[in-house]
């Protein structure tokens, strides 16, 4: 069975009504003047602040705020009373000086004739320091994230540069590769029978071509031929050359070799064709070069060569009888060997033989 207001009103009194919400209130409700003194107020509102209802009852605004001037608090009371209410978050400090954090709801009424503030005290500290807590978690946890962001970045980063790294020694690795097999495929190495003419002494290549044992060599290998003439073959060739060749070697090979040298500079009997001497060729990177003599004079030479000289490169030759210094001044292809060069040289001074022959 429920009551009506009126019913309720009929059996209790107003006044004894409204002490009763006044009182068991869960929050502190005041009754304060237009100079900050307290009027009126109920037992939560002085047990909050740790003092007794006597001792409250003394108080005003003042002596609960820690943080404003008394003519601050007329200032701002004198603002609500312009606005009529106002809705805002105070410090309070308690009678043992704690500081508490408290959410403030005040409106402006009259009573007999008197305009008064009638407020709502709600201690918020501890939603305060909890707020103040998860404010700080979230920082903390803010800086652990951003640290950690960091950490992985570096991790990242040294990912990239070993990755980067890897690929590097991966690329030099194939490129060793490359050269190797392109070195591999350079070398030639000649194994097996050969398949040789008894009669001229071509080679039949792979392909069913007779060549010349030279140009078969040479294809398949990195030697390279110089072409001179041994002694029985001069002695069939040119009978009256292989005597003076004979003679001269018999005149000499009983000498001393300083007597060798000075007979043989008084010899100006030219290089036989076929005489095979060696040229040192400066500023090159062979240095010694073998050559077949296929013409002589004293003023000049003309040589075979499976290497092509450039012109007015200097040469020198010694070969025992006599010491000279020359410049290439043309070549040509030899048309009867095509891995033969025709080289001129032109003699332009004598020097001293020190070959030792």
């Amino acid at each position: 069975m429920s009551l009506s207001p009126k019913k309720v009103n009929d059996i209790i009194p107003a006044e004894l009504l409204y002490r009763a919400m006044f009182d068991q209130s869960p929050d502190g409700i005041l009754i304060i003047d237009t100079r900050g003194k307290i009027i009126d107020f109920n037992e939560v509102a002085h047990l909050q602040l740790g003092y007794s209802r006597d001792e409250f009852a003394l108080l005003s605004l003042a002596d609960i705020d820690p943080y404003e001037t008394p003519e601050e608090i007329q200032a701002s009371i004198e603002e609500v009373l312009r606005k009529g209410k106002a809705d805002f978050e105070v410090r309070h400090k308690t009678k043992g000086g704690e500081i508490r954090d408290v959410h403030v709801i005040t409106k402006v009424i009259a009573v007999r004739d008197s305009m008064v503030f009638q407020t709502i005290w709600r201690d918020i500290t501890e939603r305060r320091q909890t707020e103040e807590a998860l404010s700080m978690h979230r920082l903390q946890l803010e800086a652990l994230v951003e640290e950690r962001s960091a950490e992985l970045k570096k991790l990242n980063d040294d990912l990239q540069k070993d990755i980067t790294q890897r690929k590097i020694v991966e690329h030099e690795r194939e490129r060793l590769i490359a050269d190797l097999r392109e070195a591999i495929a350079k070398i030639k190495i000649l194994t097996g029978l050969l398949p040789m003419c008894a009669w001229c002494k071509k080679v039949r290549d792979d392909k069913g071509y007779w060549q010349k044992v030279e140009t078969y060599v040479q294809e398949h290998s990195d030697a390279s031929f110089t072409h001179g003439i041994c002694p029985d073959c001069l002695k069939k060739v040119d009978p009256e050359t292989y005597r003076i060749e004979v003679e001269k070697n018999e005149e000499v090979g009983g000498k001393t070799t300083h007597e060798r040298r000075q007979h043989g500079r008084r010899l100006t009997t030219p290089l036989s064709p076929y005489s095979v001497v060696s040229i040192n060729i400066r500023d090159w990177k062979k240095s010694m070069l073998e050559a077949t003599v296929d013409d002589f004079s004293e003023g000049g030479m003309c040589i075979l060569t499976s290497t092509p000289l450039a012109d007015d490169i200097l040469v020198m030759f010694a070969d025992g009888i006599r010491a000279k210094t020359g410049i290439v001044i043309w070549k040509e292809t030899n048309d009867s060997e095509h891995n033969l060069y025709r080289t001129g040289i032109k003699f332009i001074r004598d020097d001293v033989d020190d070959s030792g022959v």
